[in-house]
């Protein structure tokens, strides 16, 4: 019986791979954050809440929705900007830092 004995390894080398890129973009929004100023991080949230409810269909729609789903939507609003700040840092970087990253 043959069989791929490095499968394991590979999956595993994978994953720790996936899990680096997931910490340095943890760490770089982390730092977007604290170097900007409540208003504007309250701003991108604004903005993007507005996109996602005009995407919806408008006000009333979002206003029917169950406060549960709203809380839901919400968070993943917070969670994008904060993706969206994080990916601005990294392009920021020089090439030299990308690497090193």
């Amino acid at each position: 019986m043959n069989s791929d004995h490095c499968a394991k390894e590979k999956k595993n080398a994978y994953e720790m791979e996936e899990l680096k890129k997931w910490e340095v973009n943890q760490h770089l929004e982390e730092e977007a954050i604290l170097e900007k100023s409540l208003q504007k991080i309250y701003g991108l949230q604004m903005d993007a809440q507005r996109k996602m409810i005009q995407a919806m269909g408008g006000q009333q729609k979002w206003e029917a929705l169950p406060e549960a789903t709203k809380a839901e939507k919400c968070a993943k609003i917070v969670e994008n900007v904060v993706q969206e700040l994080g990916k601005g840092a990294f392009e920021l970087l020089d090439p030299h830092e990308k690497h090193l990253l």
